[in-house]
């Protein structure tokens, strides 16, 4: 997105983020004590100066840091205020999905200044920076096993892993095309990120998708809003990231030892492919891709050419799996929020440190119902 030359003035700012968002144009003028005409003529630069406090006022009304306002920070890398801009938009990401994130980015931002900031289980990390793109993905998925001591085994739970490493995660219905976003905000004067994962994609793809934004995480890609399409990538972020959810979520080291005792025990290309779906949360695809990169079958070979087309639900039967398959897909679809700002605003409200309305904003449900189960769970 496109830098935009902020005004020399509070009003002149504060004009600027009416022109994009003027329905906060009545709410501020009545905060103010003003008509719609002396707010106009004031932001106008033909009325005075909106005093400290009144810009607290709106900076509150428009959801911007007050210091965009009186000129101490250009707003630049800052959510709301590319929100406000209209700026956010032109990444072509619905602008629910934008807010979700915004809303997010708030509460984080609210619960780091209450109970501190949380600190990454990676934090220290050295990365492999070499442009040599597929493998740098690879050797830092490697990296990132080795430090957490998961060795060549599965990665059950991959949202507590994200969220570990102080990475809010929630899954929300976005369009077709894009697989999640992740958000890069730096409000507060810190650097903070939530991912978005397409909660109306299959759940072997959203494991791969968060993976995948792990990986720009870790190395800290620019970009606002990074986008994770549909498209194959072609950067250098995305090919490394591609190649680092490939490999944390499927390492060779685990592949090879599968194949070997497949081969041992003679099991067919159809149980194969299902076992490895189900044991390390990967799609069909991934699992064709990684056997054909790894050298285990030729590029274009018969048996698993035939399996891509057929249907996976009659494949998990055939391997006698369908059960454990629809077990987890079941509630693949279904939107939810960071389980991790959950429960780290639930036990704040019980320190008495926020407010109920903070807790029903991340679960998306209404403060009397929120407040009732809590209460009944001791809260």
């Amino acid at each position: 997105m496109a830098g935009r030359e902020v005004p020399s003035t509070a009003e002149g700012r504060i004009a600027l983020l009416i022109e994009h968002t003027p329905q906060a144009a009545d709410a501020l003028a009545k905060a103010l004590l003003l008509s719609m005409d002396d707010l106009g003529n004031l932001l106008k630069g033909g009325g005075g100066k909106l005093s400290l406090s009144d810009l607290v006022t709106a900076a509150d009304i428009l959801d911007v840091p007050v210091t965009y306002l009186t000129g101490q920070s250009s707003g630049e890398g800052n959510l709301a205020v590319s929100l406000r801009l209209g700026q956010a938009q032109e990444s072509g990401v619905p602008v629910q999905a934008l807010q979700y994130a915004d809303m997010l980015l708030r509460q984080l931002r609210l619960l780091d200044l209450w109970q501190g900031p949380q600190l990454s289980v990676l934090d220290g990390l050295g990365l492999d920076h070499s442009h040599m793109r597929k493998e740098a993905g690879q050797r830092s998925a490697g990296k990132v096993r080795d430090a957490l001591a998961l060795g060549d085994q599965p990665i059950h739970d991959l949202v507590q892993l994200v969220e570990d490493c102080a990475i809010p995660v929630a899954f929300q219905p976005l369009p077709e095309n894009i697989h999640g976003i992740n958000v890069r905000d730096e409000r507060g004067g810190e650097v903070r990120r939530v991912i978005i994962v397409n909660a109306c994609d299959y759940w072997t793809r959203q494991r791969f998708t968060l993976a995948h934004e792990l990986c720009h995480g870790l190395y800290d890609d620019d970009g606002q809003i990074i986008i994770n399409e549909v498209t194959p990538p072609d950067t250098l972020p995305e090919v490394r990231a591609e190649s680092f959810a490939r490999y944390l979520l499927l390492p060779s080291e685990a592949l090879a030892s599968e194949v070997k005792v497949a081969r041992t025990e003679q099991i067919q290309p159809a149980e194969f492919t299902a076992r490895l779906m189900l044991t390390y949360g990967v799609s069909r695809h991934v699992v064709f891709k990684a056997l054909v990169e790894d050298g285990h079958v030729p590029a274009g070979d018969t048996r698993f050419a035939i399996l891509e087309k057929e249907s996976i639900k009659i494949q998990m039967a055939r391997a006698g799996l369908d059960s454990k398959w629809d077990e987890l897909c079941e509630r693949q679809h279904e939107p939810s929020g960071s389980p991790r700002l959950v429960e780290r605003a639930v036990r704040a409200y019980g320190e008495g440190l926020v407010d109920i309305a903070i807790v029903a904003e991340l679960l998306g449900e209404d403060k009397d119902s929120v407040a009732q189960r809590l209460a009944e769970a001791g809260w």
